[in-house]
């Protein structure tokens, strides 16, 4: 029997790429990457030639090199900013009374959403189209303008009278592609020898046109003037090969991180208003990427809105994806997870086996003098010892320590989990300022804060099965990491078998959230930076996902209600089953003794809420008393049950979505009312196959003077703030999809 390594095949391959006026050198992949610091903890590149030979020194299993890049005109660098004329006159501007915001991380850095408002217009979005609606007075309430161009927009900033659209220029070429196919050894046939064992391989090299659809995605960010709402004017545009990770909006200064996965160009690819900006080799730089799987191309880019001539701040980097961002108000925080242990696929096979023939030998060597990636490497050395392999008597007795080998391996490679931090300043120029790293992995941007020059995290440590073995426990911990990341303070051991599922970083304190069956609450001294150290904790059913303080000493708590899972004897699991939305109330007042002071369950199992996945959805005014949050709620009716049967561990049907609005002190929270953008038709079809499918959820809710405005995808509807009498209803332009793109509608207003 013959046995095939545990991993898939990657196939890489980089070509020469040309771009005149900005690429002057001609692209070698054999080429040797011999970087140079930069005098800033960084190192850099000489040529191009460098940055190739080191994408392909680095590749990793995770990285899948396929389509071809700026190469099929993936981006328009010729476009033009085009200004909407309307000889309707511009509206008179009024005294516009409070308004709310976007719910933010950190105060005075703003976060990109998809709903803005300046208290006199709400611009929302819609399918990707951009509406402007004259909000304030809600009884004239009307849709001024619908922006609907190529770009499918996702998020918006308002500052100064501008408005910055984030969104994807997609493009699809479903064109033949004929190139090799590469077998099981993964290679590349210009990358091999014309003998010897890189002969061997071409051999088994075939051609076939390949027929899967190429496609290419530009994040674009369009800055629009809309001083006059009723007209808005095109001003320009940044628009860069790859995907938007973050964005903030710091002081008239937006900051975005991109990332780009291409390993078909010697550079990441970006422009400002159809100009290809130019870069030299010493502009990528790299960073530690400590067993991240592979590098990509991380470009931080800062820009002024208001005048998009000004030369943009950059930074471009060479590390492991970002998975989550924390930004403060002087610099940026990106961090992944990584694994400080790594192996060759080929060693377990090595270690079972001991010595190898000379003849073996011979070949792996070989195979390492060959100019190719070490991944590469790694896939014809696997070959050549399975062949080796074949011949044995004792094939089936090493198989087996091999797999045992790997569990330890696998094993030893969970144990390392790691979070890995890149830190960099902000300002007239983006810096990178180091790079630091802890055990386990962060959440989420919450999981990070920075105060009086300390970067706090929050990591959970998974746990880890083994076979045959009982499973290493979750693990929890506090990290506090000085200016230059090195760890000054540590809290471990918090919670075993449980997961951090929210955290919330307030001044000298830290509160977590953990859950497997209760729900721990944790109140954490960081006033020591040096020794944090656990003041609290409180354990209460279910769990929260998000935490926002209401004030120092009360905090909200938004999440599930949850009942222990029991197994046919009735006896419990030690785990849970999620039910009802759940609101809580938390008094740490007395931070040795935390307190729920107040709760509060919508619904059965089901029931949902987009402010669980994304806080831009929370809206809460302590001033006001007032928080409001979307919801779908799904309730159970036991008529369905038959008396006697268990309808306890089911979900419910459900029976409303809109925003619910409530009542909130430090000790109490009530339902003051709801609202709707839906009927029950569509209620009853609501499911994983049929999720908002006529755009009436309610996803967002802001307040502007006395009335709330609720925002879906159909609707923007005013209401009384303190009765929810309604006052108006705005119909956005909403259409059915087909084939991923909006078909055209009327534009209607009620």
């Amino acid at each position: 029997m013959r046995y095939y390594p545990l991993f898939g095949i990657v196939v890489l391959s980089l070509f020469a790429v040309v771009l005149a006026g900005c690429v002057q050198d001609t692209v070698n992949p054999s080429a040797t990457p011999t970087p140079v610091p930069t005098g800033t903890g960084l190192q850099s590149f000489n040529s191009w030639d460098e940055v190739t030979a080191y994408l392909a020194a680095t590749a990793s299993s995770n990285v899948y090199a396929y389509g071809r890049g700026i190469m099929d005109g993936a981006m328009p660098i010729t476009a033009e900013a085009k200004a909407t004329d309307s000889s309707a006159p511009a509206p008179q501007a009024t005294s516009a009374p409070g308004y709310s915001s976007t719910n933010v991380q950190v105060a005075g850095v703003d976060e990109n959403d998809q709903v803005k408002t300046d208290g006199k217009y709400i611009y929302t979005l819609s399918q990707g189209r951009i509406n402007i609606v004259e909000a304030y007075p809600a009884s004239d309430a009307k849709l001024l303008y619908t922006i609907n161009d190529s770009i499918y927009y996702n998020s918006l900033f308002l500052d100064n009278g501008k408005l910055v659209a984030f969104g994807t220029d997609n493009n699809y070429d479903w064109n033949p592609i004929v190139r090799p196919l590469e077998t099981k050894l993964g290679i590349a046939q210009e990358d091999t020898a014309s003998s010897g064992v890189g002969a061997a391989v071409n051999s088994k090299m075939i051609a076939m046109p390949d027929y899967y659809p190429y496609y290419s995605s530009n994040s674009v960010a369009k800055v629009f003037d809309v001083s006059d709402p009723s007209a808005p004017k095109d001003e320009g545009n940044v628009t860069f090969q790859g995907s938007l990770t973050a964005a903030r909006l710091i002081n008239g200064t937006v900051y975005a991180v991109y990332s780009s996965t291409s390993r078909r160009l010697p550079m990441p690819i970006y422009a400002v208003n159809g100009n290809l900006r130019e870069l030299a080799p010493a502009d990528i730089s790299f960073v530690p990427c400590l067993g991240c799987g592979g590098k990509q191309f991380t470009t931080l880019l800062g820009f002024n809105p208001s005048d998009l001539s000004q030369q943009e701040s950059r930074k471009i980097v060479l590390s492991g994806y970002s998975q989550n961002v924390y930004v403060s108000q002087d610099a940026a925080y990106l961090v992944y997870t990584g694994y400080g242990f790594e192996y060759a696929q080929w060693q377990p096979y090595l270690d079972a086996i001991g010595a190898l023939p000379e003849s073996v030998s011979s070949d792996i060597a070989s195979i390492e003098a060959l100019n190719i990636s070490s991944l590469r490497k790694d896939n014809i050395k696997l070959e050549v010892i399975l062949d080796y392999l074949d011949g044995r008597t004792d094939y089936e007795t090493i198989m087996e320590n091999v797999y045992k080998i790997q569990q330890d391996y696998y094993y030893r490679v969970q144990s390392s989990q790691q979070t890995v931090v890149n830190k960099f300043s902000l300002g007239d120029s983006i810096e990178y300022a180091g790079t630091g790293k802890v055990p386990g992995r962060t959440l989420n941007q919450f999981s990070m804060d920075e105060h009086n020059g300390y970067l706090r995290l929050a990591t959970t440590t998974d746990q880890i099965w083994r076979s045959k073995a009982s499973p290493t426990p979750s693990t929890n911990a506090v990290f506090v990491l000085d200016r230059g990341l090195n760890t000054v303070g540590r809290l471990e051991g918090l919670a075993p078998s449980e997961t951090i599922y929210s955290a919330r970083f307030m001044g000298g304190r830290a509160y977590l959230v953990t859950f497997r069956q209760l729900d721990p609450l944790f109140a954490i001294d960081l006033s020591n930076p040096a020794e944090p150290r656990v003041l609290g904790q409180l354990k209460i059913p279910g769990y929260s996902n998000y935490l926002h303080p209401i004030d120092e000493n009360h905090l909200i708590g938004l999440g599930k209600d949850a009942i222990p899972v029991k197994n046919g004897a009735g006896e419990e699991t030690g785990t849970a089953f999620p039910t009802g939305l759940k609101i809580s109330i938390f008094d740490v007042t007395d931070v040795s003794t935390p307190k729920e002071t107040a709760s509060l369950t919508l619904g059965d199992a089901g029931t949902d809420s987009h402010a669980l996945y994304d806080h831009h959805a929370f809206l809460f005014d302590a001033q006001k008393q007032l928080l409001v949050l979307p919801v779908t709620l799904a309730e159970v009716n036991p008529a369905k049950y038959p008396e006697g049967s268990d309808g306890v561990h089911v979900y419910g049907d459900y029976t409303f979505q809109g925003a619910y609005v409530f009542d909130v002190t430090a000790d109490s929270i009530t339902v003051r009312g709801r609202v709707s953008h839906t009927d029950n038709t569509t209620l009853q079809k609501q499911g994983w196959n049929y999720w908002n499918a006529d755009g009436t959820n309610v996803e967002r809710s802001l307040w502007i003077g006395d009335s709330l405005y609720t925002v879906s995808q159909k609707y923007v509807k005013a209401n009384d703030i303190n009765t929810l009498d309604a006052q108006s209803s705005v119909t956005l332009p909403y259409g059915d999809y087909y084939y991923g793109r909006p078909v055209p509608v009327d534009v209607m207003v009620e």
